[in-house]
């Protein structure tokens, strides 16, 4: 990636409405992407405002209730070797346990999967465009005692040159129907 010019700055606007949390996620498989298509995704202004899934291939959504995701993508500098990287990381929790959602995450665990995650303010952020997000742990705890959490905590780290990207919003309905 070639080093751009600093055109800007940042500017504090004071006005305390940066509210956190994600409302959910789609996953489709990092293959998924039609690789036949030189343009199987272009961005504007840093937006993916096209992406090309392989003829018949969908996202699948993940809604899993308030405050069970957690997502970051945080840089690593190295000065001994001048490079720069990203490795997003994405934690979901599903409360319940049932033999279908440890089947659903076995088979997201053996795949490398893009990752589109749906913040609270309404944007949607891409991980795993440029190499795939992998599983790293699928935990699935029966507890112990009756009021102990049930469920499963799917965990998926990525490592990549660049940092996560927003998504157009147009594009995430498309994502839920096979590509024609």
């Amino acid at each position: 990636m070639p080093c751009l010019a600093i055109t800007s700055g940042h500017t504090y606007t004071g006005c305390k409405d940066n509210i956190s949390g994600i409302d959910g996620i789609i996953v489709t498989e990092y293959n998924n992407l039609d690789q036949t298509n030189a343009l199987k995704f272009a961005t504007t202004a840093n937006v993916v405002t096209t992406l090309v899934l392989a003829t018949g291939k969908q996202g699948w959504k993940y809604d899993l209730g308030k405050e069970m995701i957690n997502v970051s993508d945080n840089s690593t500098v190295s000065a001994e070797s001048d490079t720069v990287f990203y490795t997003p990381q994405i934690t979901f929790t599903t409360k319940g346990f049932t033999t279908l959602t440890k089947v659903n995450l076995d088979t997201l665990s053996r795949h490398r999967l893009l990752i589109f995650v749906k913040r609270r303010n309404g944007t949607w952020w891409l991980a795993g465009l440029d190499g795939g997000m992998d599983a790293t742990t699928i935990e699935n705890p029966f507890g112990q005692k009756y009021e102990d959490f049930s469920g499963h905590i799917a965990n998926f780290s990525g490592k990549s040159e660049s940092p996560m990207i927003e998504v157009n919003a147009s594009l995430i309905t498309a994502l839920l129907s096979p590509a024609l």
